[in-house]
């Protein structure tokens, strides 16, 4: 697939640490309650690091965003704990939390009507001082994840007006001023038609080239598979499954956990497993096709 002619390369992408030993996010026993009879999520113990581009993957309802609020330390979970190098996110200040894991939740609003480039400058708020004044430093960073997501163009124009991806972009460039080792993002790509959707997991994926430890919520099977390293399957709260692409999309498991007909087959063009929905019509073809009869 052809990048998109306006996206950077993996050269020119904002500079990001180095992987090194220790900078892992860790969840350890991790469960949560919002209701004292009912287990949100529960008994997950997963590691996350850097350089690679992690999809979160499952039903509506699963415990995805969940598990997410935990990792970007917005949620105290109910049992287990998240470490961040070693040291439980409970331990860290709000702004110390910041510059190490960026959270783009899935729906974000405001009551005001900021310009995109007021929006990206947010980003800089945990390296500001008390008086949040902009330094040298924190509009070179502005710069550079402008130039990078392709949002200079509209910098001084409100974001109530742009596009869904143009403001999907201008949200990613806000995260990525934090200058966070981690970001976390929750279904980025919702919304978006093809070309966006494509463009947005393109970005991704060079970003985990560069260093930096991404995790997504995606319900999108097939572009998860081409583009991320690793998936996690959640399923009633729980990992159903974990690993390769090709290791958790397989027919048994996602017929279970989605509980509709489909098979799995290859992407003729590249090889990455592909995820065919059937339905119950295609399934009757489906059968008819292999000599099964049925109605």
């Amino acid at each position: 697939m052809n990048l998109n002619p306006n996206a950077p390369t993996p050269q020119n992408a904002p500079p990001a640490p180095a992987p090194a030993g220790g900078r892992t996010l860790r969840v350890i026993g991790l469960g949560h309650q919002y209701n004292p009879n009912w287990w949100c999520i529960r008994e997950i113990e997963l590691e996350f690091r850097l350089g690679e581009l992690v999809g979160l993957v499952g039903p509506n309802g699963s415990g995805k965003t969940t598990l997410m609020r935990a990792l970007a330390g917005q949620l105290r979970p109910t049992a287990g704990e998240v470490r961040y190098r070693g040291r439980p996110l409970a331990r860290y200040s709000s702004a110390e939390l910041a510059r190490s894991i960026g959270y783009l939740p899935q729906s974000v609003r405001s009551s005001f009507n900021y310009t995109c480039e007021e929006v990206i400058a947010q980003g800089r708020y945990p390296h500001q001082n008390a008086l949040g004044i902009l330094t040298r430093r924190d509009r070179e960073a502005i710069e550079r994840v402008m130039d990078w997501t392709t949002t200079r163009a509209f910098a001084h124009r409100p974001i109530d007006v742009l596009s869904g991806g143009e403001r999907q972009r201008v949200l990613l460039a806000s995260v990525l001023a934090q200058e966070a080792e981690f970001l976390l993002l929750d279904e980025p790509t919702s919304a978006l038609d093809l070309h966006h959707q494509v463009d947005v997991f393109e970005r991704l994926h060079q970003l985990s080239r560069t260093g930096l430890g991404l995790i997504v919520i995606t319900h999108d099977l097939n572009l998860a598979a081409q583009y991320c390293d690793r998936l996690v399957l959640i399923f009633e709260g729980r990992v159903a499954a974990a690993g390769a692409p090709g290791e958790v999309l397989r027919e048994e498991v996602l017929r279970r956990v989605y509980e509709t007909d489909l098979i799995v087959d290859r992407n003729p063009v590249i090889g990455t497993p592909m995820v065919v929905l059937l339905g119950r019509h295609g399934a009757q073809l489906a059968r008819r096709h292999n000599g099964g009869g049925g109605a």
